[in-house]
């Protein structure tokens, strides 16, 4: 409980929360409703190749940060291993 009451209590804690929020909100909001907003452009609703298409760009950013960002966590942390082996 103790622990509980600290994290309320914590700045760094809700701003880390509304950092969070704040981020996940629009990509969210653009995965969810891309689509309709490319129907919105004119694009016939009734073939989703056309808007499927164009949220193709995102999922794959998507995925390629992720391949990116686990590789160089990945790299990184061998590095510094390898430093504190080295140095010890």
């Amino acid at each position: 409980m103790k622990q509980v009451l600290e994290m309320v209590l914590d700045v760094k804690s809700w701003c880390w929360m509304a950092l969070m929020f704040l981020v996940s909100l629009p990509s969210g909001a653009i995965a969810t409703f891309g689509p309709l907003i490319i129907r919105g452009f004119g694009f016939d609703g009734y073939v989703p190749f056309q808007t499927d298409r164009s949220q193709m760009i995102t999922y794959s950013q998507l995925l390629r940060h992720a391949f990116v960002d686990a590789i160089w966590y990945f790299t990184a942390g061998l590095l510094i291993y390898w430093i504190r082996e080295c140095n010890s």
